[in-house]
């Protein structure tokens, strides 16, 4: 049977959670001529201070690998459930990987609401352009490819929809992954990638509503390490979302507005003066007016509340801008 990921909102919303972007934000990372970036005194002192237990938070390159797998699923009915029984069996990193991908899911209120739970387990590379895809300042150097294991996602959750164009998806579960990407400092002062093995709670909730005229989509995500991390490795935001929402008038004239927010990233262990990724609030308003099929005139503007808005520890965002620009097209 082919490979059947679960496909729920969340997923479809593209949820941070499952590319383990929510460990480190946004997979960004520094320009070679920016890689010190501007810092507080305080964050550059502890930064140069010892990691202790002899941890190596730099991220090191390894050769490039091939990944292959095979994915056999049994598909049936027991009683009210819908079962997929499946495993994932690969060839990972020079080492062979099983994982379970089992989901039952059961029916409710004429499919307008449904239950699921699963334990489902994947391994993939972080291949550079999935970094470069979602971060513009991602450094060429980092790009070898490193194995991210996930052993399983235990998940209970419950998704559905309304005849007014509303859907939704609240899902609860723990992760065990290993070589997981986490924001650190390395001795030399150095923002980095420092790869973990840990647990990791997560609830997520996602919406989405849809008329002729708006649109309105938004996730937030709650992410706790139970165990913490290392030292001088960065934990995840608590509560990090986002919300997008639209209006187009005759289909011509369009306008909306975006919210992006996370809380703050502490550094391990949490001292006065230790480095800190700073939580924040990235507001921003979009227009457009289409002229015609093929040409329309737009702008937008971000980060209009002026917040410190940190993807990586050191490097900060541009403060608010505004583009204006026009698309034509043959």
């Amino acid at each position: 049977h082919a490979d059947q990921e679960i496909q729920t909102l969340v997923d479809l919303l593209q949820d941070p959670v499952r590319d383990h972007g929510v460990l480190f934000g946004k997979p960004q990372l520094p320009d070679e001529g920016q890689r010190r970036g501007d810092r507080h005194p305080a964050e550059l002192r502890d930064a140069q201070s010892s990691h202790g237990d002899g941890q190596d938070l730099l991220l090191q390159p390894v050769p490039a690998a091939v990944q292959t797998g095979i994915l056999p699923h049994a598909i049936f009915q027991l009683g009210v459930f819908d079962i997929d029984a499946g495993l994932r069996l690969g060839w990972v990193a020079d080492q062979f990987t099983a994982r379970p991908d089992i989901t039952a899911k059961v029916h409710l209120l004429k499919d307008y609401l449904q239950i699921y739970a699963g334990a489902v387990g994947q391994d993939h590379y972080t291949m550079y352009w999935q970094f470069k895809n979602n971060a513009h300042r991602y450094y060429v150097n980092y790009a070898e490819p490193r194995a991210v294991k996930e052993a399983a996602d235990i998940f209970l959750g419950v998704d559905g929809h309304a005849d007014f164009g509303l859907q939704y998806d609240v899902k609860a579960g723990y992760r065990f992954l290993q070589d997981a990407p986490f924001w650190a400092i390395d001795d030399r002062g150095l923002e980095c990638l420092s790869y973990q093995e840990c647990g990791m709670f997560h609830a997520d909730l996602a919406l989405s509503w849809a008329s002729e005229r708006f649109n309105l989509d938004g996730n937030v995500h709650l992410v706790k390490i139970p165990e913490g991390v290392p030292t001088y490795v960065f934990e995840p935001s608590l509560v990090h979302g986002t919300l997008k929402g639209g209006y187009n008038w005759k289909k011509r004239i369009y306008a909306g507005l975006s919210v992006d927010m996370a809380t703050d990233r502490k550094a391990s262990p949490e001292t006065e003066g230790s480095p800190i990724i700073p939580g924040y609030v990235n507001v921003g308003l979009w227009g457009e007016y289409r002229y015609s099929r093929r040409l329309s005139f737009w702008l937008k503007g971000d980060n209009l509340l002026n917040h410190d808005v940190r993807i990586s520890p050191l490097i900060s965002e541009a403060g608010p801008s505004v583009i204006v620009g026009a698309t034509f097209s043959l």
